[in-house]
């Protein structure tokens, strides 16, 4: 069958289950437009920025547990996308970015020339340290094989995005779909289990009595959440997340201990830190996960099961077993073999993991919460309460706005969450809602971010409105970026550079911005509205701004770093998170089993 090079990328790309296409149109990409905007499978949405096309795909992809795609055009709009495209492949989501590039005919020779078309740019070497594949395809015949080696790679192994860059005269040219050959794996992608390795994990399991389970995202990109339940369950394991799979487990689970890490729960980390066994699924454990802290869980024997072997070599953390396999494969090879009756969890230590969930709750105490203005914990706790059990939640990369929500949201069972925290990009939250809405338009979908996160995607506002999405968005105002006021306050004494009001840093009217933008509005400045203000939001399918009044005085949980005499850096260890417990408690707490 005759088809051009564009018609045929996107019936291939509809074959992989794809039904939406985030873009932003461009005359280095218009054949793939008109093939585009044709497909009856596939229904485009327009974005106001490349990097937001690329985050709202990677939110699309989250959400859906499917490859997201985005279009984007030459020069200026392929480099846009790098950033979006950067925080896909730190998380390893699956992602195909399409781009267009200008004629073969007039491409430059990139080792003496910077440029010869319009708006030409050398994209790939740019964008292949961020992807698993990346290709200008210059012969249409080999469009097959370059999209499905693009899609396989994208999506097997460790996941994540990749770029198909394809020039004017490409795009249009004519293909007979017959001639073309495809793609064929020349090895599997997903590293063999070895039989030793379960057979020494599950010595070690019988050999422990204070054990504990670290679930990571590998477990979601594996779309493995079942097993993993089913793992937690049987041998009831206390079991620990990292902030990227905070999803995976309901708030009353039992076995669920809490959230790890340096922006964690305490709960969890003095289970971390008391533990005589760490087993981790699909999580990486890297310093984003558990900071630059030593000493992490100290008496433990630790096993880490992933797919890559780089993530296996860790230079924070010592592991004792490495496991380089698929996290699926291995749970369910693990489940297969593993004889319950024979692990021995010691009493005390279950005993002492529900004592910790039980007297360091992840909310903050009551004294130490904001009375002139908007505590975050007591709205979190509101919002949580609130929250239906197929919501989905976005969070910003703010302190207040989405790290508190995140620390102290109660999660049910069929609740999502989205958050890119390893790569931590200011203005991922508007364009993650947008993927959000798209993915799952009968889902209400909740973003609560800060006053300096969201003005980085601002445009995205527009999409929401302009669409009618089932959106609301929470914005944390304390005039200012509240990670650089407490780092400025901590080492340099309160001298704020680029951080506040007076130093440089405004806020537009968000009022005036939700009425540009086609949204709904509501102002809240104390604890005694929270509770009717978010009723009122929620009580229709409208897209909603509620800009909350906060302090820069807000406190959270967190392992800080301070500085020695000699000007270093250190970091606290995981289980002494301000606010600060009394020396003699924590002392108390990890003294137990000794």
């Amino acid at each position: 069958m005759k088809t051009t090079v564009s018609d045929y990328v996107f019936s291939r790309v509809a074959a992989e289950g794809v039904k939406d296409i985030f873009m932003v149109s461009g005359g280095g990409i218009m054949f793939l437009c008109e093939a585009l905007g044709k497909n009856k499978e596939l229904k485009y949405w327009c974005n106001y920025n490349e990097q937001a096309c690329a985050i709202a795909a990677e939110a699309y992809s989250r959400t859906t547990e499917n490859i997201g795609v985005c279009l984007v055009t030459t020069g200026p709009g392929s480099t846009n996308a790098l950033s979006g495209v950067a925080g896909a492949w730190v998380d390893s989501i699956p992602l195909l970015v399409i781009s267009g590039q200008v004629r073969t005919g007039v491409l430059a020779d990139y080792k003496t020339q910077r440029q010869v078309g319009p708006q030409e740019i050398n994209i790939i070497p740019m964008a292949k340290p961020v992807t698993k594949y990346a290709i200008t395809v210059m012969d249409p015949l080999s469009i097959r094989y370059e999209l499905e080696k693009a899609l396989y790679l994208a999506q097997n192994g460790r996941p994540g995005p990749a770029w198909i860059n394809i020039p004017l005269d490409i795009q249009s040219s004519l293909i007979e779909t017959d001639e073309l050959v495809g793609y064929v794996p020349s090895s599997n992608l997903c590293p063999s289990l070895i039989n030793t390795d379960i057979s020494k994990v599950i010595e070690q399991l019988y050999k422990a009595t204070r054990p504990v389970i670290i679930g990571g995202s590998g477990i979601i990109l594996a779309h493995a959440r079942k097993t993993f339940q089913s793992i937690v369950h049987r041998t009831e394991i206390p079991t620990l997340l990292t902030m990227s799979a905070m999803d995976l487990l309901d708030e009353n689970d039992p076995l669920f201990q809490g959230r790890l890490g340096p922006a964690g729960q305490r709960r969890a980390n003095f289970a971390l830190q008391n533990a005589d066994l760490v087993l981790g699924l699909g999580a990486s454990l890297s310093i984003s996960s558990l900071g630059f802290a030593q000493g992490v869980a100290p008496h433990a024997y630790k096993i880490l099961v992933n797919i890559d072997a780089g993530d296996l070599d860790k230079k924070n953390i010592s592991i004792d077993h490495k496991v380089l396999t698929d996290v699926d494969t291995f749970m369910k090879k693990l489940m297969a073999e593993i004889n319950t009756a024979k692990i021995k969890i010691s009493h005390c230590w279950k005993k002492t993991c529900t004592m910790w969930k039980e007297k360091y709750p992840p909310s903050l105490p009551h004294q130490l919460r904001q009375k002139c203005c908007v505590d975050m914990f007591s709205f979190s706790e509101e919002l949580s309460q609130q929250m239906d059990k197929t919501d989905i939640l976005v969070g910003g990369n703010s302190h207040d706005g989405g790290l508190i929500q995140f620390q102290n949201h109660k999660f049910k069972s069929q609740q999502r969450s989205l958050i890119n925290f390893c790569y931590g990009a200011m203005g991922w939250d508007l364009p993650a809602l947008v993927g959000a809405c798209v993915a799952s338009p009968n889902r209400r979908s909740i973003l609560t971010t800060g006053d300096g996160s969201i003005m980085f995607n601002i445009h995205e506002l527009l999409f929401l409105g302009f669409h009618k999405c089932n959106a609301k968005i929470f914005i944390s105002n304390n005039d200012g970026y509240m990670g650089i006021i407490k780092t400025q306050d901590r080492f340099f004494k309160g001298n704020y550079v680029a951080a506040t009001k007076k130093s440089g840093v405004a806020n537009p009217n968000f009022k005036a911005l939700a009425k540009a933008f086609g949204l709904k509005y509501i102002f809240l400045e104390n604890n005694e509205q929270i509770r009717e203000a978010i009723s009122k939001i929620f009580s229709d399918t409208e897209p909603w701004i509620c800009e909350i009044k906060t302090s820069q005085n807000q406190q959270y949980f967190k392992v800080g770093s301070y500085q020695k005499e000699d000007g270093s850096l250190a970091s606290r260890s995981l289980e002494d998170m301000t606010p600060l417990l009394p020396p003699e408690e924590i002392e108390e707490n990890m003294n137990i089993f000794n």
